[in-house]
């Protein structure tokens, strides 16, 4: 088995082998599946908030950058920024 498919394991049981688990086992193999999604919705949650500060601080730079008169250094600030958030939401479709 693949070193990638080893956490995976115990969560891939067939109808048949599931219908052999005692009531104990199948209701702690739904709560370690349950935690697994809470742990991968969390991680989900984290990114989005960093995501969403490092935006709200880039904006904000550029702002500030824009109302002290260095025109030049906002638009560098944003375009690259930008431009590496597009990249990225593009590779992540793909």
């Amino acid at each position: 088995m693949a070193w990638w498919k080893k956490d995976r394991a115990l969560l891939d049981l067939t109808p048949v082998e599931y219908g052999q688990l005692t009531d104990a086992q199948a209701n702690a193999l739904k709560e370690l599946i349950q935690a697994r999604e809470d742990r991968r919705a969390r991680y989900a949650r984290l990114g989005m908030m960093c995501s969403t500060l490092c935006f709200v601080v880039v904006t904000g730079g550029y702002i500030f950058l824009v109302m002290e008169g260095h025109n030049k250094a906002a638009l560098i600030l944003l375009g690259t920024n930008v431009l590496t958030f597009l990249g990225r939401f593009i590779k992540a479709r793909l």
